[in-house]
């Protein structure tokens, strides 16, 4: 029986590109760096935001790592609310998993502020619990984020679904031991979550209510 969902947010429940667009490039000028494009930026999230940046920087740059990821940090506060905004349908199925007695949690290797700001603004009242990068927890894939958010919820590993949207995604449900619902409309799209090992990957957030919702006894 399903008693969880995990939702990853970046990708997953929002499309929060733009901005983290925009917080990337504003770190980068003011450090003196050239800009990158978008595509640049989408292929680096998922790993948090060192990795994000660091995969962003130009070579060679390495040794001023620590100033270019404070001087995001600043920025990225200032513009992540400018254009992010959730996925459509994203706020209507977990209004409706909730109805039914299904408790959300939303884990993300963003910094654990801006999960917990975000998801108040965005999702208020259809979450449970919102979990990010605290600085002590290692990140996913590493399993102890979602055991975190679990053990909050008061649910077992065999009782909750993971959906995200990257190939990290993926590693982290196996890691977790978790039945994966891939996002296929996310940051990766289907065919590369699919080639990452993903085995059922839904189009938009009504298979993945359906599938939910129908199927209650989806793990046994």
């Amino acid at each position: 029986m399903i008693k969880a969902v995990v939702f990853d947010l970046d990708g997953t429940l929002m499309n929060t590109l733009d901005d983290l667009y925009a917080g990337v490039n504003r770190a980068l000028e003011k450090c003196g760096y050239p800009a990158v494009d978008k595509e640049k930026v989408r292929l680096s999230v998922g790993n948090g935001v060192a990795k994000l940046v660091a995969r962003c920087m130009p070579e060679g740059a390495e040794a001023d790592f620590d100033r270019v990821l404070q001087t995001f940090n600043r920025e990225y506060a200032l513009c992540k609310d400018d254009h992010t905004a959730p996925y459509p349908g994203a706020v209507k199925a977990m209004k409706n998993l909730k109805a039914v007695g299904i408790k959300i949690a939303v884990v993300s290797n963003k910094t654990e502020s801006a999960v917990k700001a975000l998801c108040a603004e965005k999702f208020d009242g259809v979450y449970d619990v919102a979990v990010g990068d605290d600085g002590v927890r290692p990140l996913k894939p590493a399993p102890e984020p979602i055991a975190y958010a679990l053990g909050k919820l008061g649910v077992d590993k065999s009782e909750a679904v993971y959906v995200g949207d990257q190939e990290v995604d993926v590693l982290t449900a196996r890691n977790s031991g978790l039945r994966l619902l891939g996002a296929g409309w996310g940051f990766r799209g289907a065919e590369k979550l699919k080639a990452a090992g993903a085995e059922e990957v839904c189009s938009d957030f009504s298979e993945i209510e359906e599938k939910i919702l129908k199927n209650r006894s989806f793990l046994d």
